[in-house]
């Protein structure tokens, strides 16, 4: 055998395994962006979904008649915390009549906490948070002649 084909072999035999640790570091990132890509996707559905039910709640409770507001007050409430699922166990809804130079309003404010898919070691702390979201609907006025 050659001096060339040998040290060829050789340097073959001393190269084995040496992939491993890179492969395994470029694992971890991967899984670390993948998982990154989640926690941005679950912050923008969790502030978009708040908005939505935010608007929701102050449209049917400003649509509700003066006599029955209470009522569709509790049940825009309780509705908004049902959409929510389980992300409504730490959440917040105030609904409260408001005059704004427009007329009278409804404003709805919903804070929730935001989930989080990082573990507390890649910054689950940083993620994480609460979403306020607040939403204003005015109050039409009834025709005079309605009962």
């Amino acid at each position: 055998m050659s001096k060339l084909n040998r040290s060829a072999a050789e340097s073959r035999l001393n190269d084995d395994g040496s992939g491993m640790i890179s492969t395994l570091f470029g694992a971890i990132v991967l899984l670390f962006f993948v998982l990154l890509a989640v926690q941005i996707t679950l912050a923008l559905h969790t502030r978009t979904v708040v908005a939505a039910i935010a608007s929701d709640a102050a449209r049917d409770v400003a649509a509700a008649r003066q006599e029955s507001r209470n009522d569709s007050t509790e049940a825009a409430v309780n509705q908004a915390r049902e959409r929510l699922g389980d992300i409504a166990q730490d959440s917040d809804i105030v609904v409260r009549e408001v005059n704004l130079t427009s007329g009278p309003s409804i404003e709805v404010r919903v804070a929730v906490d935001v989930p989080t898919a990082l573990p507390g070691l890649f910054g689950g702390r940083i993620w994480s948070g609460q979403v306020t979201r607040t939403a204003t609907a005015r109050i039409e006025a009834e025709p005079a002649g309605r009962p």
